[in-house]
């Protein structure tokens, strides 16, 4: 298996730059990929013996080495320069000084080694990296589900998902479900999840909707995205019901899929959540009601004009301009004309006015001749000059 893996993936590795990163195959290492700093010293002769050993691991392993060694030096000279200016004289005392002083000096090395800033991380990651990226550029799906399916380190089966994700044949969607259901890291079934809506196979469908009563929210937001995007009826109800899910995270995806449906029923609980206390929420949700273009969106999206969150406000008006154009009523027109602040969204309005054969609402017209917003008085003067009412001549006057 390893000789067949080696030919079938040597040309590929040939066009890295890191030509060594041929010998590591995709299958489980037996050894983490972020060790501590001592940790990383003791696995050191595990490293050598391993056949997937890269040259910048003996390399970093013997700076550590050296590392350890100068340590031990240290601890070796320190305990010369106290015996020598103390007075001591008992063998049973100074092995006992010895034994203090080697307990405190593992401590402190083992304190360093765990939470060290900068902690060992060992090319194995970089070379998974290529490999995966081997796999992907060959298209073969095969091998990544292998991947996904058997190795032993969380990241690398991620990264395999996100390949499949990226290549997206249908194919992959029996290993993707696979892990969706049964991988033991939520990253994994997140990524997973996600590749199976990238894909867009409706084949996934019953498992998303299964993945949205996860234990972890990312897994339940990613699934809930993932529906949006292969838009099967099948998920409405579902979505409906993560709208009420307890994190901010999944009610605005449900909310964003909701609108990839674009189904009407969807309206009066998209506008509940257009007021969640999670600003994700809202501004899905503001995006989901644009996708719908449901005219009974409209003052509520006006109202939510006053959130203090750029992120779901801007969703909001990017909503509003979205409905704008394709509204008919004079009346919601007139409201969001005069009561709307942002040039963008009144503009729309008047431009969908000034379409009209003629303005009913007389007091509107009137009254425009007071607004603060010159565009808006522009109108005014014009409607009132096709009414040919002498009426109004006093007013254009003015």
């Amino acid at each position: 298996e390893k000789k067949l893996f080696y030919e079938k993936y040597e040309k590929e590795a040939d066009s890295i730059e890191n030509k060594d990163t041929r010998w590591v195959r995709p299958e489980c290492l037996p050894y983490p990929a972020k060790d501590s700093n001592l940790n990383s010293i003791i696995l050191f002769v595990p490293f050598i013996a391993s056949n997937n050993i890269l040259p910048q691991d003996i390399t970093q392993g013997l700076i550590y080495s050296a590392i350890a060694v100068a340590a031990l030096g240290v601890f070796a000279f320190t305990l010369y320069r106290i015996r020598k200016r103390t007075s001591l004289t008992n063998n049973s005392l100074t092995a006992n000084l010895k034994t203090k002083l080697f307990v405190v000096f593992f401590i402190i090395n083992t304190i360093i080694g765990s939470f060290s800033p900068l902690p060992i991380y060992t090319n194995t990651n970089y070379a998974y990296a290529i490999s995966i990226t081997a796999l992907e550029e060959s298209n073969d799906v095969d091998g990544l589900i292998r991947t996904l399916s058997n190795n032993k380190n969380w990241e690398v089966r991620r990264d395999a998902a996100d390949a499949l994700s990226r290549i997206s044949d249908p194919k992959a969607i029996p290993g993707l479900i696979k892990a969706l259901r049964n991988d033991g890291h939520e990253w994994v079934r997140a990524m997973s999840a996600d590749a199976a809506g990238n894909i867009g196979d409706a084949g996934s469908v019953t498992a998303l909707i299964k993945a949205l009563k996860n234990r972890h929210s990312l897994v339940r937001g990613e699934a809930a995205q993932s529906l949006g995007q292969i838009r099967d009826q099948r998920a409405f109800n579902p979505l409906m019901n993560a709208l009420n899910d307890e994190h901010e995270y999944v009610r605005g995806y449900a909310a964003w899929s909701l609108g990839q449906l674009g189904d009407r029923r969807a309206v009066d609980r998209l506008i509940k959540t257009l007021f969640d206390k999670h600003e994700w929420a809202r501004a899905h949700a503001a995006n989901a009601l644009s996708q719908i273009g449901d005219i009974r969106a409209v003052k509520p999206l006006i109202k939510a004009l006053a959130d203090k969150k750029e992120f779901s406000r801007s969703d909001t008006v990017w909503a509003l301009e979205s409905i704008v154009g394709s509204i008919k009523d004079e009346a919601v027109l007139i409201e969001i004309a005069t009561k709307v602040r942002e040039d963008g969204i009144r503009r729309k309005a008047l431009w969908s006015l000034e379409g009209f054969e003629e303005i009913k609402d007389k007091k509107f017209l009137n009254d425009s001749l007071r607004s603060e917003f010159s565009d808006v008085r522009e109108l005014g003067v014009y409607f009132l000059g096709k009414t040919k009412n002498p009426d109004t001549f006093s007013l254009l006057i003015n």
